[in-house]
């Protein structure tokens, strides 16, 4: 075996033997200088002996970084997390595995369909707030009153209950419409006849730019497929 300093072994290199590094010297290449000096050591001493780089580092405090203590906190931090998550999707994956798998490709289809009717609410918003911007003046079109009140006065008792129950329309919310128009629906199934007075009142209530200007048509009806 080679020497641990000059890595020469001839001639035979001495029994010196670091307990760090588990090289082996000739004692004339370390501290000893001379291999009586390494005889001389106690057998408890030549197993505890160490080389002179290995004694030099175990004189330096071994003192870690602050960014290495910090590394390895992230890391157990990491670790933790990961078990947790692993915890978690384990129980996941035991309840998918109890879900038939018919009822989540009716959920899915579900979930296909209300995207489509959403897309159309939307396209609908947006139209309606196109038609918002083209009016040309608000106090015009709120100057609206029937010109027939007789129309208004055909509305039975308990129709005028269910008008006042109309939700209001809020033309950035694609479910205050659809909830708008199913009363509408409602409405015009009560009685088709008294439609356009029902709507009249309704667009008088809400004060709303869009629905006065639709109320002012005469021909208006609500035809449900």
């Amino acid at each position: 075996m080679d020497c641990g300093v000059c890595q020469l072994s001839d001639p035979p290199v001495d029994p010196v033997k670091c307990s760090v590094c588990k090289k082996s010297f000739h004692a004339a290449c370390t501290r000893l200088k001379a291999v009586d000096k390494w005889t001389k050591l106690s057998y408890d001493k030549r197993d505890a002996w160490k080389c002179d780089i290995c004694v030099d580092r175990s004189d330096i405090p071994q003192v870690e970084p602050l960014w290495y203590r910090n590394l390895l906190a992230d890391l157990k931090k990491m670790q933790t997390d990961m078990n947790r998550i692993t915890n978690e999707n384990a129980s996941l994956r035991e309840l998918i595995s109890k879900v038939d798998p018919e009822e989540i490709a009716r959920i899915k289809n579900d979930c296909e369909s209300t995207k489509q009717t959403a897309d159309l609410l939307l396209e609908e918003v947006h139209f309606l707030k196109s038609e918002q911007t083209r009016q040309m003046s608000y106090s015009r079109l709120t100057d609206f009153r029937p010109e027939k009140q007789g129309h208004t006065d055909k509305i039975p008792k308990y129709i005028e209950d269910e008008i006042a129950k109309c939700p209001k329309l809020q033309p950035d919310s694609p479910w205050s419409l659809i909830r708008f128009l199913d009363k509408l629906h409602l409405l015009n199934g009560m009685s088709e006849q008294v439609f356009k007075p029902i709507f009249q009142r309704i667009a008088t209530y809400q004060a709303n730019t869009i629905l006065l200007r639709i109320a002012t048509d005469p021909h208006i009806t609500f035809k449900s497929e």
